[in-house]
């Protein structure tokens, strides 16, 4: 999908969410013994760090996590690497979608979802550096299985970001571009956070009912998996089992929102109590 088709999307979707809070929560997700939470990590686990290294999560965040995971599954599902996943929320264990929807770690078992040239990636991070002349406003990082361009720290530079990453991905094919916060990232074909999480339910959790929180535009896929989930050729929409929460004020698919980090901390304070009424 291309960045503008992307856009195009968000800003044709549901614009309209309820927002999601302590005192609704019960009543919205009916009961928490089926739950699977799905969740992202920057903008909705940590807060949005100029330098994504020096992001970090709450020990509040941490804490509920580890309680939460006694009482339901709970993945995380970001576009970092499994690796950093696991970096920033050390020292828990929870199993993980990285690198948005490339690679899935279940804790028992690690694999990719799609293949990756290795060729072509180590061209594409050559060729974001000579396009960028690793100036110090860029920040350029190269994952297992794409390669990002970040300018967190000078927003100013998102046309030229765009203009750089577009040229590059001209030249691959098999490859994408994705938007997101103050990043652009070019990213193997095929997969989105949206088609990981439907793995996930398929082939670990079939009986659950997904509730995903994510704050960003490649989030957009996953909401929309998760309240498809559960419909049939012949009763599409008419059950929608699966809840979506976007973090923030901007267009969503996602049918509730919170408000900012500190809402999604007293929300999953919220479903932890709930867990243990």
């Amino acid at each position: 999908m291309s960045v503008s088709h992307l856009y195009t999307m968000i800003n044709h979707s549901v614009t309209s969410p309820s927002q999601l809070l302590v005192d609704n929560v019960a009543k919205v997700v009916q009961g928490v013994s089926d739950l699977l939470l799905l969740l992202d990590i920057d903008g909705t686990l940590s807060e949005f760090h100029p330098d994504p290294q020096q992001s970090f999560i709450s020990n509040e965040n941490l804490a509920i996590l580890a309680q939460l995971q006694n009482h339901l599954p709970v993945w995380l599902v970001t576009g970092r690497s499994v690796a950093d996943a696991r970096r920033l929320t050390a020292p828990l264990k929870l199993p993980v979608i990285g690198s948005h929807g490339l690679q899935c770690d279940t804790l028992i078992d690690s694999y990719s979802l799609v293949d990756i040239d290795l060729a072509q990636l180590q061209q594409i991070n050559q060729s974001v550096i000579n396009a960028t002349g690793n100036h110090p406003h860029w920040r350029i990082e190269q994952k297992p299985f794409g390669v990002a361009l970040h300018f967190r720290e000078h927003p100013e530079l998102a046309d030229s970001a765009l203009t750089i990453m577009q040229a590059i991905g001209h030249d691959f094919n098999d490859w994408q571009l994705k938007a997101g916060k103050c990043v652009y990232e070019l990213l193997p074909q095929g997969v989105d956070k949206g088609s990981a999480i439907n793995h996930v339910l398929k082939h670990y959790h079939p009986h659950c009912r997904p509730i995903f929180i994510g704050d960003d535009v490649t989030d957009e896929a996953g909401f929309i998996a998760v309240q498809s989930y559960g419909d049939t050729p012949n009763k599409k929409g008419s059950d929608i089992k699966g809840i979506g929460v976007k973090v923030g004020f901007e267009p969503t698919h996602a049918h509730y929102y919170v408000s900012d980090v500190s809402a999604v901390t007293a929300l999953l304070q919220g479903l932890l109590t709930l867990c243990q009424s």
